[in-house]
């Protein structure tokens, strides 16, 4: 999980960085933006314009229309999935990834929040088919009496297939939502009239504009940049047994398995410079010192992953230090790429030829220091 969520953050900050105001080599943008496309649903609004024949779109209605979809899109895919998990999947065996599950109910028989063992424990009882048995209270009262190991076998669920699967969904497409609707707040001011940054035959008191702005983008940046967050470290702050839960390692270790006890919550820092590089991005586009704001974001929270090194555990087993060390380095890595990156996007920026010598070798070590990342 934890590197899978290094490379899935790299990815995502890629995509960010491609968006500061530089003239990125066009072998460099090429490449990458196919890369970061995986992750970035608004990164297809060019191609949908270019597509589109016989047909009168302009850029505001293309990019209004990529917005909406992309704030809809996980809920889409999570009444698509929980049709995948709860009716394919009990139906066809093979659909489970390869495992036995059991087959969980489609409505939650326990409340999920009132405790944490009846939450790890919600589909003991589950056969094939859907059913669900139900333990008595003295069965129930010596399950909870029995120690909890982290040797326990975890028998995983239908349920906890779609948790999982809606849990990697919306990590992968958090950023890219909140970056499109930062961007329809990005305003720029014409001859004392201020129109809309990314179209400027609209202007941003319209009232189409100030609609998206209220009923897409305003709501959207709340849910997915506030109220989700929030809600899960929540989730996952309340469980003191979060480093051995498995059932909760399974569905939500992607947000926190890897960091140290101490420091499961470092999901919100990583979280933070995503942020952070948006708003740089997204306001700061007519600076001339956007470069040197986001190269001082990126040291500063280098420095806070070196000082903090939140992968370490002072209790730790010789195997454990030497998984974190990886980790860190992984992270540390990452971090690096991005700071070389946006060095050599200042280079770019005064004027640097795609033919020239130096040019070339910034464009070459870009894209070689990301392909070894990412096979590394």
């Amino acid at each position: 999980s934890t590197m899978k969520r290094t490379l899935l953050t790299h990815m995502q900050m890629l995509s960010i960085v491609l968006s500061l105001a530089v003239p990125w080599p066009a072998a460099v943008r090429s490449v990458l933006e196919f890369i970061t496309s995986l992750t970035n649903v608004s990164a297809h609004a060019s191609s949908v314009q270019c597509t589109s024949v016989g047909i009168t779109l302009t850029t505001s209605s293309i990019f209004y229309g990529t917005t909406m979809v992309s704030v809809l899109l996980p809920g889409a895919m999570a009444m698509l999935t929980f049709v995948y998990w709860f009716l394919c999947v009990p139906r066809c065996g093979a659909l489970a990834c390869g495992r036995k599950l059991k087959n969980s109910p489609m409505c939650l028989k326990t409340n999920p929040f009132a405790s944490h063992r009846e939450n790890d424990n919600e589909d003991v009882g589950s056969g094939g088919g859907g059913g669900v048995g139900v333990a008595n209270n003295d069965e129930a009262h010596e399950a909870r009496l029995r120690p909890q190991t982290t040797t326990t076998v975890v028998e995983h669920s239908t349920r906890d297939g779609w948790i999982v699967t809606n849990v990697l969904l919306v990590y992968i497409l958090q950023p890219s939502i909140m970056k499109s609707c930062f961007q329809v707040l990005q305003r720029e001011e014409i001859c004392g009239v201020e129109y809309w940054a990314l179209d400027d035959t609209v202007k941003f008191d319209h009232p189409d504009h100030q609609t998206m702005i209220g009923f897409v983008a305003a709501p959207a940046l709340l849910l997915y940049g506030v109220v989700l967050p929030v809600l899960v470290m929540t989730y996952i702050g309340l469980h003191g047994d979060r480093q051995s839960n498995r059932k909760l390692m399974f569905r939500f270790g992607l947000l926190f398995t890897g960091f140290a006890p101490k420091f499961w919550f470092y999901e919100l820092i990583l979280y933070a410079r995503k942020v952070f590089v948006i708003l740089i991005v997204t306001f700061a586009s007519s600076n001339q010192q956007q470069l040197h704001i986001a190269l001082g974001v990126l040291i500063v929270l280098l420095y806070l992953l070196e000082h903090i090194r939140p992968y370490s555990a002072k209790d730790s087993t010789m195997q454990e230090k030497l998984i974190s060390n990886r980790l860190h380095r992984m992270e540390s890595f990452s971090v690096l790429i991005l700071i070389a990156m946006i060095w050599s996007a200042v280079f770019f920026v005064l004027g640097c030829d795609d033919d020239s010598g130096v040019c070339s070798i910034l464009g070459v070590g870009v894209l070689a220091m990301n392909v070894i990342f990412a096979i590394v």
